[in-house]
């Protein structure tokens, strides 16, 4: 009786509470929105690559099965490059790797980024993907590449980031371009990647459709990655190499992110 008198007393301070919530939860909705149109307007081109990059970011933050499927290989490519350097502590001093060239186990982290890729096509609401169909535009551009913008600057990005602070952490700010080169590497990977994989519209197929014959191809772009992190490794060795192959790898990820994306008419890769 008492738990009673006191619910009923309680109710209506419950309500107010429960709508200031709602309230928050509406200008946090509406202060992510505004973010994400700025951040759409920084990276992308155009009106419908920014229309698509603010898609595919929501169904990325939003669908749930989408996050349970490509989440742990992200927590996974944040582990990878400590395990090394933590292996290396067994027969070497902290200051010794500190010294060394063990940040470039940093690249491990964009090993399952093949998996992620092709993990985009995929979502629990495929069915949605007939508005594919009436969409007005010519080509298929701007939807692949708005996606994959997204899944770089989404998905990624924020695990680069804070891998890059550590990193700084262990072995000094001498690493800086080393870690923008990481970046630039990677971005051109991201490109090879799309190229290579199995192409189908963003979103559009069941996760149960999973192909494991694209399983095959990861293997062969993991060793892309490991190609660029061993050329990145050979500018080092000589003076002003790395800047060098800045300017090279700006210049080659300009031109592809530029070109990878035109594929056929728009009507040819409708399902």
């Amino acid at each position: 009786i008492v738990s009673i008198i006191i619910y009923i007393r309680l109710i209506p301070t419950f309500e107010k509470n429960l709508q200031k919530l709602n309230n928050n939860n509406e200008r946090r909705k509406k202060s992510n929105g505004s973010a994400l149109q700025v951040l759409s307007k920084i990276l992308c081109s155009n009106r419908e690559e920014r229309i698509f990059f603010r898609f595919a970011s929501n169904m990325m933050r939003n669908e749930r099965e989408f996050k349970l499927k490509v989440y742990p290989a992200l927590g996974f490519s944040f582990i990878f490059p400590f395990i090394f350097i933590f292996n290396q502590l067994q027969y070497r001093g902290f200051e010794s790797i500190a010294s060394g060239n063990s940040y470039f186990n940093i690249y491990l982290c964009a090993l399952l980024l093949p998996t992620v890729t092709m993990m985009i096509k995929y979502s629990g609401k495929h069915k949605g993907a007939w508005i594919y169909k009436v969409i007005p535009l010519k080509e298929v551009a701007p939807i692949y590449k708005g996606t994959i913008k997204a899944l770089v600057s989404r998905l990624f990005l924020p695990i680069y980031s804070i891998e890059c602070i550590i990193f700084m952490s262990i072995f000094g700010m001498r690493i800086f371009w080393d870690l923008f080169v990481v970046f630039l590497n990677i971005l051109l990977f991201t490109v090879i990647c799309f190229k290579i994989l199995k192409k189908s519209l963003p979103f559009s197929e069941a996760f149960e459709a999973t192909q494991q014959n694209n399983g095959l191809i990861v293997f062969p772009l993991m060793l892309i990655m490991g190609a660029l992190g061993a050329v990145h490794f050979a500018f080092t060795l000589f003076p002003y190499g790395v800047f060098l192959f800045i300017v090279i790898l700006i210049l080659v990820n300009f031109l592809l992110w530029k070109k990878a994306f035109i594929l056929s008419s728009y009507g040819a890769k409708k399902h």
